[in-house]
C-alpha cells in the first residue's frame, strides 16, 4: 500500500482547466506541470523521486524561475510525464488532459477485472473464518454452526481465492499513523459501496494501493491522510475497492509498545 510523503498539495483546487484549441498559444510548461501534478496528488518531493529530478529544479520550474515560459528539452518532459502516468504530448501542450477530452480512453484501472486487479497489487483473500463458513463440533451434539472453539472450527469447504470479497492488504506506509502503522493488516470488503469519512482501500496507477479517509468537498470527493496533510481528489486514475471492515494491528508493533 503507498502513501504520499507528508509534504503534499497545500489545497483542493477542483476548477475544471479549459482545453486549449490548436491555434491557441501554448500554456507555460509551469502550468501544465502544476496541473498534472495536482491532478495525481503529487508533491514535489514524490515527484523528485519518481523523475529522478532534483526537488530545487523542480520547484524553481513551477515557479517559472528555470524555463519561464519555454518548454524543456523533450528528455525532460518523457521524464516527468512517465512519473505522472500521463502523456508527454500532454505536458508539451500539443493534447489536452483526458478529463478535457470527451473521447478520451478509459483508463485500463477502470476497466480490469476485480480479480486480476487484487492479484497484481498483491492483496490476499481474507483468512479469517467468518462464522457463516465454519462449522464446529465444540460442546455436545451433532457439532453447531457457531464455533464455541476455534480449535475445534474446521472450513465448510468454501473456497476462498482472489474472487473473495473480502481481502487483506499490509500497510507500508506513514500517512495514517496514530489509527494505522506500517505492518498492521487491513481487511477491505470490495462488495460494500464506500460511504464518505470511511477509512478506504483504493489502487492508482502503476498498481499503488492506498489507504485514506474518503472525503467530500463541494460535492467532489478526495482522498485524505490522518493529518490531513496529504490530499488526492479522486479521478480516473484512481480506483476504490472497498471500505476498510477490519483491522489487525502489527505485532512487533504491540510488543515495542509494552
Amino acid at each position: 500500500m503507498y502513501c504520499l510523503d507528508s509534504q503534499s498539495i497545500p489545497s483542493i483546487d477542483f476548477t475544471d482547466s479549459a482545453c486549449y484549441p490548436k491555434h491557441m498559444e501554448k500554456p507555460p510548461f509551469r502550468d501544465l506541470l502544476r496541473r498534472a501534478m495536482e491532478g495525481a496528488g503529487v508533491s514535489q518531493r514524490e515527484l523528485s523521486r519518481r523523475s529522478g529530478k532534483n526537488i530545487s529544479t523542480i520547484s524553481f520550474t513551477l515557479q517559472g524561475k528555470t524555463w519561464g515560459d519555454k518548454y524543456p528539452p523533450l528528455d525532460d518532459i518523457e521524464a516527468y510525464a512517465k512519473a505522472l502516468d500521463i502523456a508527454p504530448a500532454i505536458l508539451r501542450g500539443d493534447e489536452p488532459f483526458p478529463e478535457d477530452d470527451p473521447v478520451a480512453p478509459v483508463p485500463e484501472i477502470q476497466t480490469v477485472p476485480l480479480a486480476v486487479l487484487l492479484k497484481r497489487i498483491g492483496a490476499i483473500p481474507y483468512r479469517g473464518r467468518p462464522v457463516e463458513d465454519v462449522a464446529a463440533s465444540a460442546g455436545a451434539g451433532s457439532g453447531s454452526q457457531i464455533p464455541q472453539g476455534f480449535d475445534d472450527a474446521r472450513p465448510t469447504g468454501k473456497k476462498r481465492d482472489a474472487n473473495d470479497p473480502l481481502q487483506d492488504v499490509i500497510v507500508t506506509g506513514d500517512c495514517m499513523v496514530d489509527l494505522l502503522y506500517p505492518g498492521d493488516q487491513v481487511t477491505v470488503d470490495t462488495r460494500q459501496m464506500p460511504q464518505i469519512g470511511d477509512v478506504v482501500v483504493g489502487v492508482r496507477f502503476h498498481d499503488e494501493m492506498i489507504v485514506k479517509f474518503l472525503r467530500m468537498k463541494d460535492e467532489h470527493q478526495y482522498l485524505e491522510s490522518k493529518d490531513g496533510k496529504t490530499i488526492i481528489p479522486l479521478d480516473q486514475y484512481i480506483r476504490l475497492l472497498g471500505p476498510v471492515v477490519f483491522v489487525q494491528k502489527s505485532m512487533r508493533r504491540l510488543l515495542e509498545a509494552l
